[in-house]
């Protein structure tokens, strides 16, 4: 798959059982549909609440569009329940897209319980 940012090659890496795709150039982070969910379900560590669609709301930007690495769709810029960061999301639902620093503010602003473990083990999976 090409990075939506800079079309480099994204690495499939797997950790903890769920594979992440990242962009080693623009540190970029894609998640299929339900792997940010699988992430936050399975992984004791991670506790925060996944992207739901229904509660995605679509932004306004001036940002450069991006397309899906799956199916090549313009992908929405949307936030959850307005708490930023912003981040893409495929119009035909098959993931998300997280610029740098995008995933570990997303994780910040949307814990369940405070654990700093969340953000040092999404630093090592991402290497941010």
């Amino acid at each position: 798959m090409k990075c939506p940012k800079c079309s480099n090659e994204l690495k499939t890496i797997e950790k903890k059982g769920i594979e992440v795709d990242y962009c080693e150039n623009c540190k970029g982070v894609w998640f299929d549909l339900n792997e940010l969910e699988d992430l936050s379900n399975n992984v004791k560590e991670f506790d925060f609440v996944a992207p739901r669609l229904e509660y995605l709301k679509i932004q306004e930007t001036i940002e450069k569009d991006k397309k899906c690495p799956r199916c090549s769709a313009k992908m929405y810029k949307v936030t959850m329940n307005n708490k930023p960061p912003m981040f893409d999301c495929c119009p035909n639902n098959h993931g998300y897209w997280f610029d740098a620093k995008e995933l570990e503010e997303y994780v910040r602003n949307n814990l369940i319980t405070l654990k700093k473990p969340s953000i040092n083990l999404l630093k090592k999976i991402v290497k941010q």
